[in-house]
């Protein structure tokens, strides 16, 4: 992938199961994206909070990101530091039904 001055992401999570509408801490990032260069060094790390974004994922909505400056980006890393929750007890799962990366110059 060759990377121009900006980044946008978009993915949807689908399938949230045994959440009971929680969400998880909030001092602690639901997800970040770990942004590498070709020679496999971290270029950036964008950490997204459950405030923003928790409710997003519980309802299946799409989330909409951007990275900049990504002129060094040559791949990425999406991770989930946690997902919704209901218990300690209780298992959740989720799926990632679509992901979408669109790259752009701007002024």
């Amino acid at each position: 992938m060759v990377s121009n001055k900006k980044i946008e992401f978009r993915f949807k999570v689908s399938g949230v199961h045994g959440t009971q509408k929680k969400n998880g801490n909030d001092k602690n990032p639901l997800f970040t994206i770990y942004s590498y260069n070709e020679d496999c060094s971290l270029v950036s790390t964008s950490k997204y909070f459950n405030d923003e974004y928790g409710k997003s994922i519980l309802n299946s909505n799409e989330i909409k990101l951007y990275i900049t400056p990504a002129t060094e980006i040559r791949y990425f890393e999406l991770r989930f530091n946690q997902a919704p929750y209901s218990s300690s007890k209780q298992c959740f799962s989720f799926n990632i039904s679509s992901l979408t990366l669109r790259q752009w110059e701007y002024e």
